[in-house]
């Protein structure tokens, strides 16, 4: 008992009736979508994304900038946008919204609060 001859194989759907065609045509459509389903859920739990190293980075604004100076950047948003790309401040804040330091190295608060 072997593997069907390729002549065996074309018969196939010749024996069978249409409702059978039609079920198996359905299981078969089941198998290979849950297979691919299986596939793709496996991709994504075993890969990791990760930004690519290097190259250039583009940010589009809507409008043109006035004073790419952080005095007056408040004036428009596409200042303001520019300003935190380009500009670094004495303090930041972290993912978390704790003030760590930037430029800064180091801080200390006095007693006073000063």
């Amino acid at each position: 008992m072997g593997f069907p001859t390729k002549n065996q194989r074309r018969q196939f759907f010749k024996v069978l009736t249409k409702k059978e065609k039609i079920s198996f045509l359905t299981l078969l459509f089941l198998f290979f979508s849950s297979f691919l389903f299986i596939l793709i859920n496996f991709y994504f739990k075993n890969t990791e994304i990760r930004p690519r190293q290097g190259g250039t980075y583009i940010e589009g604004v809507v409008g043109s900038p006035r004073f790419i100076n952080p005095i007056y950047a408040e004036t428009s948003d596409v200042d303001r946008d520019l300003v935190q790309l380009i500009f670094s401040g004495l303090m930041k804040y972290d993912g978390e919204g704790k003030i760590i330091p930037d430029l800064a190295k180091e801080y200390k608060i006095l007693e006073d609060g000063k």
